[in-house]
C-alpha cells in the first residue's frame, strides 16, 4: 500500500467532469472523515479520505494506491486508516462518513 498525505488545503476549483455535493458540519468539537474508495471490482484500487472542522476548514486529506482489491475491501480499508489516522493525531470525537452502507453496516 502506498499513501500521501496532503496537508494544504486543495484548489478552490473543482476538476473538469466534476459533480459538487453538499456536505454537514459536524457538531461543536467533533471532527469529520469523508472516505471514498475507486476501483473495477476486482481491480486496481485506491481510497482517499478528508478531515475537516465544524467550520469545513480543511485538516488533513489523504490517498492510498492498494494494487487490486473489491469494492468491500478497499472501502473497509478506507474506514479503518481514516479512523486510525484520526486516532493518532488525538482525534476522539470523530463522525465518519462513506458512501458504502454495506462497509458502515458491516458485523
Amino acid at each position: 500500500m502506498h499513501c500521501k498525505l496532503a496537508l494544504d488545503t486543495p484548489a478552490d476549483a473543482p476538476a473538469s467532469g466534476t459533480r459538487l455535493v453538499s456536505w454537514c458540519p459536524p457538531p461543536r468539537d467533533f471532527f469529520k472523515v469523508n472516505v471514498v474508495f475507486s476501483l473495477g471490482n476486482p481491480g486496481l484500487a485506491g481510497f482517499g479520505a478528508i478531515f475537516r472542522g465544524r467550520s469545513g476548514n480543511w485538516i488533513v486529506g489523504f490517498s492510498c494506491h492498494i494494487g487490486t482489491s473489491t469494492n468491500m475491501l478497499a472501502e473497509l480499508m478506507a474506514i479503518r486508516f481514516g479512523l486510525s489516522e484520526a486516532w493518532q493525531r488525538g482525534f476522539r470525537l470523530v463522525i465518519l462518513e462513506s458512501d458504502s452502507l454495506e462497509a458502515v453496516s458491516f458485523n
